[in-house]
């Protein structure tokens, strides 16, 4: 994947894999405006960001570069599903 798959509030989202892409989803359309820009502004401090979606699988959010962010998955010790 890896190449720019959404614009979510002004800012541009890619992933670094296929798992990755139910992070994109969980920022789009199922977290709070105010919640996902709070993200950003973390990540765009240097800040780690890490967050879950709503069946608990991890990812990250890591800033880029002019705006645009990639969206990880993260394996967790009970597995990722």
């Amino acid at each position: 994947m890896g190449k720019h798959l959404l614009t979510v509030h002004g800012h541009k989202l890619s992933c670094a894999d296929d798992r990755a892409f139910h992070g994109i989803k969980h920022l789009a359309y199922d977290m709070e405006k105010e919640a996902v820009k709070e993200l950003f502004e973390q990540a765009e401090r240097g800040e780690p960001v890490d967050f879950e979606d709503d069946e608990h699988r991890a990812f990250s959010l890591i800033d880029g570069e002019n705006g645009a962010f990639t969206v990880v998955s993260r394996d967790k010790p009970d597995g990722w599903f």
